[in-house]
């Protein structure tokens, strides 16, 4: 189990942070970096932060500094300005400030298991990563920390839980951007809202000039968007979400087959039966005797 030791979301330092741990820290130390801030390395750190990189993710000259600008003899500072992540192992030094407000989420943590857990996430460590989609991860961070004043029989479990699902979350994130082009980066948090909006119920009655003009797209780049992203076309998802809605309306027997592919946006019933069957292996009315004979 990884424990919780201490934690913070969304913390503001309105006169700036000055951080200097030459020692390290003796636990591990999640950070979220949400403001502009200076960060300094060794040059063993920094060169396998870079090494890590694409070529289309190195840092420009402007973003890192000498180490006649560190504050710290030795060190090579780096200044971070988009949000950024980046996890302190036990010992390692921690050297990071800015002068100016400086906010963070922050989590510290051990556990037997912990280092093992990490290397099978297979994400960088004591580096920084700049992500351009951390808004889910700062939500989870913010329930984390709802949780993190609760009590109960359950509570260690729950939190364990909780911040292992966050590290999970910022894997898949990491290892997705590090194949991304910036661009793709760029659009992936509109992209996403389109499709929880279409599985959600909101938008899986719409049409792809509908989706593509919700973003200011020509429909042909808005489909290739879609695709690089999710890897498979809108229209997959746009048919799915729909088969998936009939599926729960079939479940609970609540009307008749031709009401519910009206209910799903269908205008053909035979058109909503090849499609229903195509992807279910069954037609609607196979469907409906099967699950309310249960």
């Amino acid at each position: 189990m990884i424990a919780i030791r201490n934690m913070g979301y969304n913390s503001v330092h309105k006169d700036g942070i000055n951080i200097e741990r030459p020692e390290g820290g003796m636990r591990y130390l999640l950070l979220l970096v949400k403001s502009p801030a200076y960060f300094e390395f060794t040059k063993e750190q920094f060169h396998k932060s870079i090494t890590n990189l694409s070529t289309n993710e190195l840092p420009l000259e402007e973003d890192f500094f000498t180490d006649e600008e560190a504050r710290h003899k030795g060190l090579i500072r780096q200044y971070v300005e988009k949000p950024a992540f980046i996890i302190y192992t036990p010992g390692v030094p921690q050297y990071y400030y800015h002068d100016i407000e400086y906010i963070n989420d922050w989590i510290v943590f051990e556990g037997d298991e912990t280092a093992e857990f990490l290397e099978e996430l297979d994400i960088p460590l004591n580096t920084l990563t700049n992500l351009y989609h951390h808004t889910e991860l700062t939500g989870m961070i913010r329930d984390l920390m709802l949780e993190y004043h609760q009590t109960g029989s359950h509570h260690e479990r729950i939190m364990d839980a909780m911040l292992k699902t966050i590290l999970y979350k910022y894997s898949d994130i990491y290892h997705l951007e590090t194949r991304l082009s910036d661009k793709l980066k760029q659009h992936r948090a509109a992209f996403s809202q389109i499709r929880n909006s279409i599985y959600s119920g909101g938008s899986y009655q719409k049409t792809v000039p509908e989706l593509a003009e919700e973003l200011n797209l020509s429909v042909s780049y808005f489909q290739h968007i879609y695709k690089e992203l999710f890897g498979v076309p809108v229209k997959h998802d746009l048919i799915g979400s729909r088969i998936e809605r009939a599926r729960y309306l079939l479940s609970i027997d609540v009307d008749s087959v031709a009401s519910i592919a009206e209910m799903c946006g269908y205008e053909n019933v035979e058109h909503f039966i090849r499609q229903f069957k195509s992807l279910t292996g069954m037609t609607p009315s196979q469907y409906k005797d099967k699950y309310n004979r249960r």
